[in-house]
Protein backbone atom coordinates (compact mmCIF):
# COMPACT_ATOMS: atom_id res chain seq x y z
CA UNK A 1 0.00 0.00 0.00
CA UNK A 2 2.84 2.33 0.85
CA UNK A 3 4.56 1.43 -2.41
CA UNK A 4 1.40 2.14 -4.40
CA UNK A 5 0.97 5.40 -2.52
CA UNK A 6 4.60 6.39 -3.27
CA UNK A 7 4.16 5.45 -6.90
CA UNK A 8 0.92 7.37 -6.99
CA UNK A 9 2.53 10.42 -5.35
CA UNK A 10 5.62 9.97 -7.54
CA UNK A 11 3.31 9.87 -10.53
CA UNK A 12 1.65 13.08 -9.33
CA UNK A 13 5.05 14.62 -8.72
CA UNK A 14 6.22 13.61 -12.21
CA UNK A 15 3.01 14.97 -13.72
CA UNK A 16 3.45 18.22 -11.78
CA UNK A 17 7.07 18.52 -12.86
CA UNK A 18 6.08 17.77 -16.46
CA UNK A 19 3.23 20.27 -16.30
CA UNK A 20 5.54 22.87 -14.77
CA UNK A 21 8.30 22.06 -17.27
CA UNK A 22 5.84 22.18 -20.14
CA UNK A 23 4.42 25.49 -18.92
CA UNK A 24 7.94 26.81 -18.38
CA UNK A 25 9.01 25.55 -21.79
CA UNK A 26 5.92 27.05 -23.45
CA UNK A 27 6.49 30.34 -21.64
CA UNK A 28 10.14 30.43 -22.77
CA UNK A 29 9.20 29.28 -26.26
CA UNK A 30 6.44 31.88 -26.41
CA UNK A 31 8.86 34.58 -25.26
CA UNK A 32 11.41 33.39 -27.83
CA UNK A 33 8.79 33.40 -30.56
CA UNK A 34 7.69 36.90 -29.58
CA UNK A 35 11.32 38.00 -29.74
CA UNK A 36 11.79 36.31 -33.11
CA UNK A 37 8.59 37.90 -34.40
CA UNK A 38 9.67 41.31 -33.14
CA UNK A 39 13.05 40.91 -34.84
CA UNK A 40 11.33 39.58 -37.96
CA UNK A 41 8.97 42.55 -38.00
CA UNK A 42 11.93 44.90 -37.61
CA UNK A 43 13.78 43.03 -40.33
CA UNK A 44 10.75 43.10 -42.61
CA UNK A 45 10.35 46.84 -41.97
CA UNK A 46 14.07 47.36 -42.73
CA UNK A 47 13.84 45.22 -45.87
CA UNK A 48 10.70 47.05 -46.99
CA UNK A 49 12.44 50.36 -46.35
CA UNK A 50 15.49 49.21 -48.32
CA UNK A 51 13.30 47.92 -51.16
CA UNK A 52 11.56 51.29 -51.27
CA UNK A 53 14.92 53.08 -51.22
CA UNK A 54 16.31 50.83 -53.98
CA UNK A 55 13.11 51.25 -56.00
CA UNK A 56 13.47 55.03 -55.74
CA UNK A 57 17.15 54.77 -56.74
CA UNK A 58 16.24 52.59 -59.70
CA UNK A 59 13.50 54.98 -60.77
CA UNK A 60 15.75 58.02 -60.39
CA UNK A 61 18.64 56.31 -62.24
CA UNK A 62 16.48 54.53 -64.76
CA UNK A 63 17.02 57.02 -67.55
CA UNK A 64 20.42 58.45 -66.71
CA UNK A 65 21.93 56.81 -69.78
CA UNK A 66 20.18 55.10 -72.65
CA UNK A 67 21.26 53.82 -76.03
CA UNK A 68 18.94 55.12 -78.75
CA UNK A 69 20.67 53.86 -81.88
CA UNK A 70 23.75 51.86 -82.89
CA UNK A 71 25.13 51.56 -86.42
CA UNK A 72 28.05 49.60 -87.86
CA UNK A 73 29.51 48.91 -91.29
CA UNK A 74 32.55 47.13 -92.68
CA UNK A 75 33.08 45.05 -89.55
CA UNK A 76 33.74 41.30 -89.73
CA UNK A 77 30.78 39.76 -91.59
CA UNK A 78 28.93 43.08 -91.97
CA UNK A 79 29.90 44.96 -95.12
CA UNK A 80 26.90 47.26 -95.49
CA UNK A 81 25.50 49.60 -92.88
CA UNK A 82 23.49 47.79 -90.18
CA UNK A 83 21.44 49.79 -87.71
CA UNK A 84 19.87 48.89 -84.38
CA UNK A 85 17.26 51.57 -83.70
CA UNK A 86 15.49 51.51 -80.34
CA UNK A 87 12.73 53.97 -81.24
CA UNK A 88 9.17 52.71 -80.90
CA UNK A 89 6.14 53.65 -82.95
CA UNK A 90 4.11 56.17 -80.98
CA UNK A 91 0.90 54.79 -82.49
CA UNK A 92 1.59 51.21 -81.32
CA UNK A 93 -0.18 50.74 -77.98
CA UNK A 94 0.60 47.02 -77.60
CA UNK A 95 3.10 46.14 -74.89
CA UNK A 96 3.14 49.71 -73.59
CA UNK A 97 4.99 48.51 -70.45
CA UNK A 98 8.04 47.84 -72.68
CA UNK A 99 8.25 51.46 -73.83
CA UNK A 100 9.63 54.54 -72.10
CA UNK A 101 8.50 58.05 -72.92
CA UNK A 102 11.16 60.41 -71.57
CA UNK A 103 11.47 63.91 -72.93
CA UNK A 104 14.92 63.88 -74.50
CA UNK A 105 16.34 67.06 -76.03
CA UNK A 106 15.19 67.35 -79.64
CA UNK A 107 13.16 64.16 -79.35
CA UNK A 108 9.95 65.31 -77.65
CA UNK A 109 7.02 62.97 -78.10
CA UNK A 110 9.21 60.01 -79.10
CA UNK A 111 8.94 56.61 -77.45
CA UNK A 112 11.87 54.28 -76.87
CA UNK A 113 12.09 50.54 -76.34
CA UNK A 114 13.38 49.33 -72.98
CA UNK A 115 15.08 46.43 -74.72
CA UNK A 116 15.40 44.70 -78.05
CA UNK A 117 15.93 41.19 -79.34
CA UNK A 118 18.12 40.28 -82.29
CA UNK A 119 16.82 37.32 -84.19
CA UNK A 120 17.41 35.83 -87.59
CA UNK A 121 18.83 32.91 -89.47
CA UNK A 122 22.13 31.29 -88.55
CA UNK A 123 25.14 33.30 -89.76
CA UNK A 124 23.01 36.38 -90.42
CA UNK A 125 25.10 38.73 -88.25
CA UNK A 126 23.33 38.75 -84.85
CA UNK A 127 26.48 37.96 -82.91
CA UNK A 128 28.55 40.29 -85.08
CA UNK A 129 26.32 43.23 -84.13
CA UNK A 130 26.93 42.46 -80.45
CA UNK A 131 30.66 42.02 -81.12
CA UNK A 132 30.65 45.38 -82.91
CA UNK A 133 29.16 47.01 -79.81
CA UNK A 134 31.82 45.34 -77.69
CA UNK A 135 34.61 46.42 -80.09
CA UNK A 136 33.37 50.02 -80.02
CA UNK A 137 33.16 49.91 -76.22
CA UNK A 138 36.73 48.54 -75.98
CA UNK A 139 38.03 51.07 -78.45
CA UNK A 140 36.41 54.02 -76.67
CA UNK A 141 37.48 52.78 -73.25
CA UNK A 142 41.07 51.92 -74.17
CA UNK A 143 42.01 53.99 -77.21
CA UNK A 144 43.92 56.63 -75.33
CA UNK A 145 45.98 53.98 -73.55
CA UNK A 146 46.67 51.41 -76.25
CA UNK A 147 46.10 52.83 -79.72
CA UNK A 148 48.91 54.00 -81.96
CA UNK A 149 47.52 56.12 -84.83
CA UNK A 150 49.91 54.36 -87.23
CA UNK A 151 48.73 50.83 -86.36
CA UNK A 152 45.50 48.99 -87.04
CA UNK A 153 43.32 48.22 -84.04
CA UNK A 154 43.61 44.46 -83.58
CA UNK A 155 40.03 43.71 -82.52
CA UNK A 156 38.41 45.79 -85.27
CA UNK A 157 38.43 43.62 -88.36
CA UNK A 158 37.09 45.01 -91.65
CA UNK A 159 34.92 42.91 -93.94
CA UNK A 160 37.44 40.60 -95.64
CA UNK A 161 35.40 39.01 -98.46
CA UNK A 162 35.47 42.12 -100.62
CA UNK A 163 38.96 43.39 -101.53
CA UNK A 164 37.77 47.00 -101.65
CA UNK A 165 36.06 46.81 -98.22
CA UNK A 166 39.14 45.27 -96.63
CA UNK A 167 41.02 48.50 -97.38
CA UNK A 168 38.28 50.79 -96.04
CA UNK A 169 37.86 51.71 -92.37
CA UNK A 170 35.16 50.17 -90.23
CA UNK A 171 32.46 52.64 -89.16
CA UNK A 172 30.60 52.75 -85.86
CA UNK A 173 28.00 55.27 -84.70
CA UNK A 174 25.96 55.56 -81.56
CA UNK A 175 23.23 57.91 -80.47
CA UNK A 176 22.62 57.93 -76.74
CA UNK A 177 21.36 60.09 -73.93
CA UNK A 178 23.19 60.52 -70.66
CA UNK A 179 21.80 62.63 -67.84
CA UNK A 180 19.40 64.33 -70.25
CA UNK A 181 22.06 65.25 -72.82
CA UNK A 182 21.83 63.72 -76.28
Amino acid sequence: MLLVSLCHSHKSYVEAVLRQSTESFLTRASASLRLILAHSENLIIKIAGNVQKYRQNIISCQFRAMLLQFSVSNFRGLRDLQELNLSAKVSDKSLSENVVKPEYPGLKGRHWLKGAALYGANASGKTTVIEAMEALSNWVGNSAKTTDPEEAISYIEPYALDPDSAKEPSAFAIVFVEEGIR
